[in-house]
């Protein structure tokens, strides 16, 4: 916009109230431009410039995002001459009861004898004056604050608030939308902060937006959130992430979700070591960390752990019935071991070739599942342990 416009009301160079529409615009426009063209106004030096004028208005008003902008211009030009106005009001008021009380100090003093009257009449006048400059001092120095006030509530307001997106698997057929609903997203994010706006997609499954009431609070719930362990959660910003410079060296990176029961425990040991280590931070940060961490492990615990148990139960129903359908088909099948060194004849590779076979298959498939059974067992003794140092730890903390 140039700058000569911004000092102008467009709406009064075409002739058009404020609410105007585009077709009234154009046609005051065109009724305007009859009269203001150069060609019909040649010893008109003006002509020129308030064609220029009257194209530029219509430019803008007819376009609906420029003709917001200067609106937004306009009333803040207009509330400036209303405080001006309303202060120059003030100050004729200050300087009105300034004189008022002067000519009642004189007539006061025409009553009254004793003390020179030129003397007394300066110390009042000097007294009112200081008086009245003080008033006045502070009347502005409160509309300063005011203006400064509402400056600062329209930046805030222009500012964006923290949104996360939240995604997570779920079906069209499974009607619990795997596992999440609006209770269960507010729980899980409530532990870092103040919720402002939670909103649960109803038309697409498995996605929702929750809104922080600090981006410090959301950070958080990027780094440290991954959701129920059987159907993780993926978060992702949409608006008000903290600046890289504010944000800590591989604070904005999430977590990788587990997959596995063993990545899992894998990532709850690293949590467990990165805990112990001596972190640098201010006493207020490192409180916030060490609340949001045993809520999480408080929430977590007992949801994780009953799934994986359920998971695990159902893993051993699932190779229990594999194991007795693979005795059921070895039979009395002789089975090779792994420490027989042994080699079987010329006669027996002749005569038993598909017996040898078949031992060879069946001891492949006992050691894969006693391989299995093994794995199992220790994870669900570094699954016991695991517990058991979160237990003894929160004793120790409370």
């Amino acid at each position: 916009m140039a700058p000569g416009l911004s000092e102008k009301d467009l709406y009064e160079v075409l002739g058009v109230l404020q609410d105007a529409t585009v077709p009234e615009i154009k046609k005051a426009y065109r009724k305007k431009a009859l009269t203001c063209h150069p060609d019909k106004n040649p010893d008109n030096p003006r002509a020129a410039k308030e064609w220029e004028e009257l194209s530029k208005a219509l430019e803008i008003l007819t376009d609906s995002e420029a003709r917001a902008a200067y609106d937004k211009v306009l009333k803040a030009k207009k509330a400036t001459e209303l405080r001006n106005r309303a202060l120059e009001s003030k100050r004729r008021k200050v300087k009105e009861d300034l004189e008022a009380r002067e000519a009642a100090f004189r007539d006061e003093q025409d009553r009254t004898k004793g003390k020179d009257a030129a003397q007394q009449l300066q110390e009042v006048i000097k007294r009112l004056q200081e008086e009245g400059s003080r008033i006045l001092a502070e009347e502005q120095r409160l509309l300063k604050e005011e203006l400064q006030r509402e400056d600062s509530q329209a930046h805030q307001g222009e500012d964006d608030p923290p949104r996360l997106k939240v995604k997570w698997k779920s079906k069209k057929s499974d009607e619990t939308n795997g596992g999440y609903n609006y209770d269960v997203l507010y729980r899980t994010f409530q532990k870092y902060g103040s919720i402002t706006n939670l909103l649960v997609s109803s038309k697409k499954r498995g996605s929702a937006v929750v809104e922080f009431g600090t981006s410090r609070a959301a950070e958080l719930a990027v780094r440290n959130e991954l959701g129920l362990s059987s159907n993780p959660l993926e978060l992702s910003w949409l608006s008000g992430q903290p600046q890289p410079s504010a944000v800590a060296s591989g604070s904005s990176t999430q977590q990788p979700t587990p997959t596995t029961d063993a990545d899992f425990e894998s990532m709850v040991l690293q949590r467990l070591k990165n805990a112990r280590q001596p972190k640098k931070a201010t006493p207020q940060h490192a409180e916030e960390e060490r609340n949001v961490e045993q809520s999480t492990v408080q929430d977590g615990r007992h949801t994780d752990a009953s799934a994986a148990e359920e998971q695990h139960l159902r893993n051993t129903e699932d190779d229990l019935r594999t194991a007795e359908d693979l005795r059921s088909s070895v039979g009395g099948v002789k089975r090779v071991c792994p420490e027989d060194d042994s080699v079987p004849t010329e006669g027996q590779a002749d005569t038993g070739r598909s017996t040898f076979v078949t031992s060879n298959t069946g001891g492949a498939q006992a050691k894969d599942y006693e391989s299995l059974e093994s794995m199992r067992m220790r994870q669900n003794a570094e699954r016991q342990r695991l517990i058991e140092q979160m237990a003894k730890e929160d004793a120790e903390e409370s």
